[in-house]
């Protein structure tokens, strides 16, 4: 085993020390996490992790806004995805934060309004 694959075993392994912090040979290292996670990941060194969290947060923010969000708000309330994402675009132009809050719920009582009234109609023979 060369020199290089021992210091790195060496440096991975203090990592997962139960009860010892990130760094052996000093438990509150006020480095952080930065330097006892950087063995771990091939190509990461401290000074651009902050670029990979930014990245996965970005990641992780747009697979919630564009795939679970309108799936899933959209199959709790018998909604289509598009119209999720049409309410939720469409609240934000209008009122901003609250429209995006707001958005769905509208959408939700709206359409409850209109079913309940074109039932109705229909139960009286209107339509």
């Amino acid at each position: 085993m060369s020199t290089t694959a021992a210091s790195s075993w060496c440096m991975a392994s203090r990592c997962f020390v139960v009860g010892r912090g990130f760094d052996a040979r000093r438990p509150t290292d006020p480095r952080g996490i930065r330097f006892g996670i950087a063995p771990l990941i091939p190509g990461l060194n401290p000074s651009n992790l902050p670029l990979y969290v930014l990245i996965l947060v970005g990641i992780a923010r747009v697979l919630d806004d564009v795939v679970f969000q309108p799936f899933v708000l959209g199959g709790a309330v018998n909604i289509h995805p598009l119209v999720v994402v049409v309410a939720i675009i469409g609240g934000s132009l209008i009122l901003g934060l609250w429209g995006m809050v707001f958005a769905i719920p509208t959408v939700v009582v709206v359409k409850t309004a209109v079913e309940t009234l074109f039932k109705e109609l229909k139960d009286y023979r209107m339509i």
